[in-house]
Order: structure tokens, then sequence, then C-alpha cells
């Protein structure tokens, strides 16, 4: 992973912690698009995860404000995401390979109802 690229993942994280604590899912909208916006212009596998990341955590703190329900607690991952290891690892592995991120970037696809790789979503007519 190339620095620049560490770099902009420390600081969307720590936004999108900043976000989470206040359940401010516009903010993690505007995360999102920034994060999608990078995927494009660095082209490389570890933005494009947290550009998933990031959509589907605004998609399901979304869901939970309007329906008035709990939010999924994920500070914990991603905070250890941030000061852990998983950025050093992922500098030589992946971002999306790495213990905290890849289990969390599957599960929360699964609560936002996006598909995973392979997969279609269902279509409702």
């Amino acid at each position: 992973m190339r620095q620049i690229i560490k770099e902009d993942i420390e600081n969307v994280l720590n936004k999108v912690l900043a976000a989470l604590e206040k359940h401010d899912f516009i903010e993690l909208s505007k995360l999102s698009n920034h994060t999608i916006h990078d995927a494009s212009i660095f082209q490389e596998d570890d933005p494009l995860t947290l550009a998933v990341l990031v959509y589907s955590l605004s998609k399901v703190i979304r869901r939970c404000v309007e329906r008035d329900k709990s939010c999924p607690v994920v500070e914990p991952q991603l905070r250890g995401a941030l000061v852990g290891q998983d950025l050093q690892r992922g500098i030589a592995s992946g971002f999306a390979e790495t213990p905290v991120i890849g289990p969390l970037v599957q599960a929360l696809q699964k609560s936002a109802g996006v598909p995973g790789p392979g997969q279609q979503k269902k279509r409702t007519t």
C-alpha cells in the first residue's frame, strides 16, 4: 500500500468514527462519496475496500436511525484497525485481508443487503 493511500485511509477512518459516535448517516454518506472518488483515482484494492466499508456503514446506520432501531457497534473494531496493526499489515497484504476489516466489510455488506462476490441482489417486482 502506498503511503498516500495509508494516510487517506487513516484520515477517513477517523472521520467515520466521529460520524458513527453521532449516528450521522449524512456525514457517512459524504465520506462514502469521498472514498468512492478516491477508489476511482487510486485504482487499487485498499481504497475500494474502504469505499465498500463506508458505503455499507452509511446505509446500515441510516436504516437504523430511520427505523428507530439500535445501530450495530463497530467503533471498537474500527479503532482497533486504526491504532492496531491492520494498516501496517495492509501495506504488505491488502487492507481487505486484515483480521478486522475483512470480516467487518463482509458483515456490513450482509446487513446493508449489498451482494458479495459472485452474488446478485434479488429483484422484487
